[in-house]
């Protein structure tokens, strides 16, 4: 008779020790770490950029809402240092664009007055808008060229106006506006400057 016996192999099976669990727990917790803090910044950067395009937006339609009506406006006037500017549109309503103080005067807004017409109506008998003074500051921007808060503003800052004559101080008029100043987002900030001329259609 032939006894067949069966071998059995035993193979030795081993898991992770203790302090390699810790070591792979520990450097996946950096990494995640690293990468939640990447994250965050990419998305505040973004949102940075989204507000400062917002206000710029924002800026070059104030600047075209004035030049359009400073365009067919029937005179001008200036002061001296060029800090506002009023004319008489072409409904007869008398309109000063200058810049005020804040509150906390660490910065000025752009403010739009409007006064009643010459003849007392526009051309359709009532006023093109209601009397009064009306605040054109986009969200987060500060109309600015001192120092008062302790930032480096763009040159140029604030609200100028500059009034060319034609030549031999007759014929069409131009006027060139400066606007400068801060975006702020939170505790960061950014500097613009914006620059651009108009002329007017009714000859001096």
């Amino acid at each position: 008779m032939k006894f067949f016996t069966q071998k059995t192999k035993y193979i030795s099976q081993s898991g992770f020790t203790l302090i390699e669990v810790m070591v792979a727990v520990s450097i996946f917790a950096i990494i995640m770490t690293v990468g939640i803090g990447a994250l965050l910044i990419i998305n505040n950067t973004y949102r940075q950029s989204e507000v400062e395009r917002q206000s710029v937006d924002s800026l070059t339609y104030v600047l075209e809402t004035m030049s359009r009506e400073i365009r067919t406006a029937q005179s001008w006037t200036t002061t001296a240092n060029g800090s506002s500017f009023e004319f008489v549109d072409q409904d007869n309503l008398d309109i000063t664009y200058q810049t005020y103080p804040f509150l906390n005067n660490a910065g000025t807004g752009i403010e739009m007055i409007v006064k009643a017409p010459l003849n007392n109506s526009n051309q359709n008998g009532t006023p093109a808008i209601p009397y009064g003074t009306y605040d054109l500051t986009p969200v987060n921007v500060t109309i600015s060229d001192t120092s008062a808060d302790g930032l480096v503003h763009a040159p140029g800052g604030g609200l100028t106006f500059t009034i060319e004559k034609g030549a031999n101080g007759t014929g069409q008029s131009y006027v060139q506006i400066n606007l400068g100043g801060i975006v702020t987002y939170g505790s960061r900030s950014a500097t613009f400057s914006f620059q651009t001329g108009v002329s007017k259609r009714v000859l001096d």
